[in-house]
């Protein structure tokens, strides 16, 4: 899904209660995805994103505006790479939204970012490569985020209630989060080319948190686990 026109987005949705799967969403000249669901208080539930490529994109991969209990978007199971400045954004009407076992990389720019104060934003079982920026920025100091690969070329691995980090230990100490987290390269196959795929030796394999009741599969439709335990990122490993 490609349109290479000015600010013009892949895909827009503005209705709770949707789906977006299966897609092949690059070079959009606005952002790959933009989702709203509180904008129709008419439609509760959730939007699911899951199972697409997204990349190339002049204005971040996925962006989610207003979002609470009631409307949110759950996005899972997603490739994500090299879109211009963030691969998700989400704004700071933005509360309740679930990030689960996508696999991100950037080149350039950085993974996730929270803007604002919204609360209750759920990320685990990702796996993230920023070249030289962070990996997830939180200015709301409200996330909660558990069993994440994160890997940066760059300084600060985490910016978390606007305080940088770089530094596990003392990230897990101030924030309470990422118990389970590991900030170490995930070792996908090629992801300057499309595969994320895990390598044999990554220390994502086995790692991840359980979210069977959410979804039981990975991207390519796999059963989660393949191991003992839930892999981090899109794809399950197989030997």
């Amino acid at each position: 899904m490609r349109n290479g026109a000015a600010n013009v987005n892949g895909i827009t949705l503005n209705n709770a209660n949707n789906e977006i799967y299966d897609n092949e969403i690059y070079n959009n000249g606005g952002k790959g995805i933009a989702l709203n669901p509180n904008y129709n208080t008419n439609y509760n539930g959730i939007i699911k994103v899951y199972r697409n490529k997204i990349y190339d994109n002049s204005n971040y991969g996925i962006i989610i505006g207003g979002a609470d209990t009631n409307r949110h978007a759950r996005i899972y199971n997603n490739l994500m790479w090299d879109n211009t400045n963030y691969a998700v954004n989400i704004l700071d009407s933005s509360s309740a939204n679930e990030i689960y076992s996508n696999s991100i990389y950037m080149s350039a720019g950085h993974g996730i970012i929270i803007q604002g104060s919204p609360s209750g934003n759920t990320m685990k079982d990702n796996a993230i490569w920023v070249n030289t920026g962070y990996t997830i920025r939180d200015n709301s100091g409200d996330i909660v985020e558990n069993h994440n690969c994160l890997y940066t070329g760059g300084f600060s691995t985490v910016i978390w209630n606007t305080n940088s980090y770089s530094d596990i230990a003392t990230y897990r100490t101030d924030s309470g989060q990422g118990t389970n987290s590991m900030w170490q390269d995930c070792l996908f196959i090629n992801p300057s080319n499309g595969d994320f795929r895990l390598q044999s030796s990554s220390p994502a394999i086995d790692t991840g948190a359980d979210l069977s009741a959410f979804f039981t599969t990975d991207k390519d439709g796999v059963p989660r686990p393949q191991g003992s335990a839930w892999d981090i990122g899109a794809y399950e490993y197989i030997p």
